[in-house]
């Protein structure tokens, strides 16, 4: 402060009066900052706080208005602006129309005029102001606002597919869960209705997806589960058919036919004795078996079908048919058990061809009977 003050007194260029105004003022200036300062330094302190927050903040802002569930909202925000846009874009443009009058009849006046659309152009931000060549300046950025509109119908189309299948694979997961509560219900009553909502979401699920061969192969074991043998039965038919010509779906096809034959066996013990019901059991289960694909073989569904045929021909009164199918059964669950020792379905398989062909060779007592497994 004196070295600013010497210097305003002792130069004589500098105009003394203005530097002794202004040293004055600046000692004044001085004295206000340490007199306030003691008030100022929390404020600043607590303000470069806040500064450095903002940018913090402005993050957690933008993170919570384009979140992954906001994400909709800002498109519809986005569509709606557009639309409006257009609107007024077509509106304006039905305005620029230059129509024929009863006084000029005959004369063909142009559709458009140049300048009403030049202006139109600017106005819509499609013609830059400083081009030479507005409609052609306009042209080019219709041209890029296609290629784009074309890009976002595409997105729009795999987003509209992807919230389809969002949508029933979640129907198909709350299915599952109520066929699981179904399966450990402890009564009868709570069981048909676990499975009965099951049921609606598989077939909610279908709505959605209508030629799904998973989905309705989830809603057919759901009829089986009800007791709903025809609807179960129809339902297996659909998915043979549906299946039929799909090489990927050669396991679905052969299952269907499997259950197909099961389920005509079930209503033949249950209220339907009639022999032809028995004989298209054993056609169902036959086409099953011609249809297996090579991996299937040697397989546990392999043995099932095996399995299921000989006790159908067995109820039909075959001779030595159901042996056959009982023994080829007993081969593969034997096979399984020297792969795969701790095999629980197999275990249950054997034993159960063991019991089969001890009861259907009961007669003969043959020495060489198979013995079950403990």
């Amino acid at each position: 402060m004196d070295l600013l003050y010497f210097a305003s007194t002792s130069s004589p260029d500098a105009g003394p009066e203005i530097a002794h105004w202004f040293s004055t003022s600046w000692r004044v200036f001085a004295a206000w900052v340490t007199v306030w300062r003691s008030t100022l330094d929390p404020a600043i302190w607590l303000l470069s706080g806040l500064l450095a927050l903002v940018p913090g903040s402005f993050a957690i802002y933008k993170w919570w208005f384009y979140r992954n569930s906001r994400l909709p909202t800002r498109l519809n925000e986005l569509l709606d602006r557009e639309e409006t846009r257009f609107r007024a874009a077509r509106s304006d443009l039905v305005k620029l129309v230059t129509r024929p009058s009863p006084e000029i009849a005959m004369v063909r006046p142009p559709l458009f005029v140049v300048e009403p659309l030049v202006r139109l152009m600017k106005r819509l931000n499609w013609a830059r102001r400083w081009k030479p060549a507005p409609l052609s300046t306009a042209e080019a950025e219709i041209e890029l606002a296609l290629v784009e509109v074309e890009k976002q119908m595409h997105f729009c189309q795999r987003s509209q597919n992807l919230y389809r299948e969002q949508e029933a694979t979640a129907y198909l997961l709350k299915g599952a869960i109520a066929s699981a509560r179904a399966e450990a219900a402890n009564n009868l009553s709570d069981r048909d209705r676990q499975n009965r909502i099951a049921l609606n979401h598989f077939s909610r699920a279908l709505e959605i997806e209508p030629k799904n061969p998973e989905i309705l192969e989830y809603i057919a074991h759901q009829h089986q589960a009800l007791d709903q043998l025809d609807l179960a039965r129809e339902a297996y038919k659909e998915l043979a058919a549906l299946t039929q010509d799909t090489p990927a779906l050669r396991q679905q096809h052969y299952r269907a036919w499997l259950c197909m034959g099961n389920v005509l066996e079930r209503q033949y013990e249950s209220n339907d004795r009639r022999t032809a019901t028995l004989m298209s059991a054993r056609d169902c289960l036959q086409k099953a078996l011609d249809n297996l694909p090579a991996g299937a073989r040697g397989q546990l569904d392999h043995a099932t079908i095996q399995e299921c045929l000989g006790r159908v021909l067995e109820k039909l009164n075959k001779l030595t048919l159901p042996a056959q199918h009982y023994g080829a059964a007993l081969s593969i669950y034997q096979e399984i058990l020297r792969r795969e020792p701790e095999n629980q379905e197999a275990t249950a398989g054997l034993n159960r061809m063991c019991a089969a062909l001890a009861a259907f060779h009961a007669d003969d007592n043959p020495p060489d009977s198979p013995s079950p497994l403990n």
